[in-house]
């Protein structure tokens, strides 16, 4: 197997490939981050925090359509609106209590922590913790 993988990445045209491929795929992101930025990023923290409600309660839904059918997921949008967060926001520490965190940061007045362990979710929440959600 391994001169299969030696085979395969010593030759010019797979690698030129994985790289084209790798810069698609990157550049997608990209302009899905600025999508997202560019809708999330003027607002301001009350019109904030209607859109993650209105967010919260569709993101709830998609997760339960997929619960439904036996797959744990979360939307693109959601990762994509956490990686914009973690772009454009603060990082914070961790509390010395949470093994398992392996993001922690603010993003206007949202904390939005990733949990890693034998599975991984989101906890998102307000500072004053009056509005929260956690991918399932």
């Amino acid at each position: 197997m391994l001169d299969d993988m030696n085979n395969f990445f010593s030759n010019p045209k797979n690698g030129f490939r994985m790289r084209k491929e790798f810069k698609q795929k990157a550049e997608a992101e990209d302009r899905r981050i600025k999508r997202i930025s560019s809708i999330i990023d003027p607002l301001n923290k009350e019109d904030f925090e209607a859109f993650m409600v209105k967010f919260f309660v569709w993101e709830r839904k998609y997760e339960e359509m997929f619960w439904d059918r036996n797959i744990s997921t979360y939307s693109t949008f959601l990762n994509e609106i956490c990686n914009v967060a973690q772009r454009d926001g603060m990082e914070l520490e961790f509390p010395e209590d949470y093994t398992f965190m392996a993001r922690r940061f603010q993003y206007k007045h949202f904390v939005f922590e990733l949990y890693v362990g034998q599975g991984s979710f989101w906890r998102i929440y307000t500072t004053d913790e009056k509005i929260g959600f956690q991918t399932q």
